[in-house]
C-alpha cells in the first residue's frame, strides 16, 4: 500500500529588535529581512532556543 504523508515541521521563535519608525510597514519588513541575511536575526531553525514541533498526518 501506498500512502500520501503530510510531515510539517515547525520552529518558533520570538524576538524584540529596535527598527526605524517611518511609519511605512514595507520598509519595517525591509529592516527585519536584513536583519536575517546579515544573521542579526537567527533563523528558529538555527537557534537552538526555538520551540520545535512535527506534525505528521496521512492524508
Amino acid at each position: 500500500m501506498i500512502v500520501t504523508v503530510k510531515i510539517v515541521e515547525t520552529y518558533t521563535k520570538y524576538e524584540e529588535v529596535e527598527i526605524e519608525d517611518t511609519g511605512k510597514l514595507d520598509e519595517a519588513y525591509e529592516d527585519v529581512d536584513e536583519m536575517v541575511k546579515t544573521n542579526k536575526i537567527l533563523l528558529p531553525s538555527i537557534d537552538k532556543k526555538s520551540e520545535y514541533n512535527l506534525s505528521i498526518k496521512l492524508v
